[in-house]
């Protein structure tokens, strides 16, 4: 594709032509078929372009500028090659169409693994997919209804935080070293994105001696994790590192995570 018809297909895309010029060149869209298709390839890598402009920009146009470089460097070549033949000699001209699709095509398939990649990598989304995946709502125990822990989870299974932490709250004036309050308690500040006191929670939880099970260091970096903040992934890595050390509750969960941080 030439420079000259990528400058018109821009300038009618971005209505930058009169309504003359902009009659001409649909006339020539209706009965030009390969100009149709190299309209709409045009079209295909603009849309694309805009889907991922949010995500790792610096990143991706350095990726697409060297791939340019290279590409437009070998039309260049073949075109001064062409130009420097002796004319007698017959010669196919380059098929520019045909590099210009492979070339969009590679755009395309970049823009695609660093969108797919970048969505992967992203703590917050790791964090949420596994809330909605395991927190959303809490196991109870059968015939407990009159245990302030389990109507604390009834409540937080109905979504109603505020109450579900009155209740564990009670639990902990009972006991204030109760692990399931503490752990409850955390959870139910996470749920209403009250991350400072869920960590404050967690970090409790995490200094509790004598725990068969212990999640605190893990929900530690979890809530980090969806709090997203400027730090808490460097915070978070670290903990989920202690976590797979010591093999703590949430080692194999934390391991995954770190393999995509």
């Amino acid at each position: 594709m030439d420079i000259k018809l990528i400058e018109r297909i821009e300038a009618y895309l971005q209505g930058d032509m009169t309504s003359e010029e902009v009659k001409t060149f649909e006339d020539q869209i209706s009965f030009d078929s390969e100009l149709r298709e190299q309209l709409m390839l045009y079209k295909e890598i603009e849309f694309s372009m805009r889907q991922i402009n949010s995500i790792q920009e610096k990143d991706l146009n350095e990726t697409l500028s060297n791939l340019n470089k290279k590409y437009i460097k070998e039309v260049h070549l073949e075109v001064q090659k062409e130009d420097t033949e002796p004319k007698a000699i017959p010669r196919d001209k380059p098929n520019y169409f045909r590099l210009f699709s492979a070339l969009a095509a590679i755009f395309i398939m970049i823009l695609a693994a660093y969108f797919l990649l970048f969505r992967a990598a992203d703590p917050q989304g790791l964090a949420e997919k596994y809330y909605a995946e395991n927190l959303v709502e809490l196991s109870q125990t059968m015939g407990s209804t009159e245990d302030l822990i389990q109507l604390g989870i009834a409540a937080y299974n109905q979504k109603d935080y505020q109450r579900a932490q009155v209740y564990f709250q009670e639990a902990l004036v009972q006991d204030n070293k109760n692990s399931d309050a503490i752990k409850y308690s955390g959870l139910a500040y996470l749920s209403e994105k009250e991350y400072d006191n869920a960590i404050a929670a967690f970090q409790e939880l995490a200094s509790l001696p004598d725990l068969f099970s212990n999640p605190g260091l893990f929900y530690q970096a979890f809530t980090l994790m969806m709090r997203n903040e400027s730090g808490d992934l460097e915070r978070a890595k670290l903990i989920l590192e202690r976590v797979v050390d010591q093999n703590e509750e949430g080692s194999r969960q934390a391991q995954e995570w770190l393999g995509k941080l």
